[in-house]
């Protein structure tokens, strides 16, 4: 299963939201969600949405 796809299915993405993903990690390595966190700033207003589902995933609100 590609990477992105994975994302996708994970995080809940919507395919506005996974195509933005996609266009912002292409061809950036990452190792760790952390990392994949990074490339979203939130200073980035586009980018906030999709930054919220990783950190959700990464420590799920109680």
């Amino acid at each position: 299963m590609p990477a992105s796809l994975f994302l996708k299915q994970i995080l809940g993405l919507t395919s506005e939201e996974s195509n933005l993903l996609n266009k912002t990690v292409k061809q950036t390595k990452w190792n760790s969600f952390e990392e994949l966190l990074a490339l979203f700033p939130e200073e980035d207003p586009e980018l906030a949405t999709i930054r919220t589902k990783i950190k959700d995933y990464i420590n799920p609100p109680a």
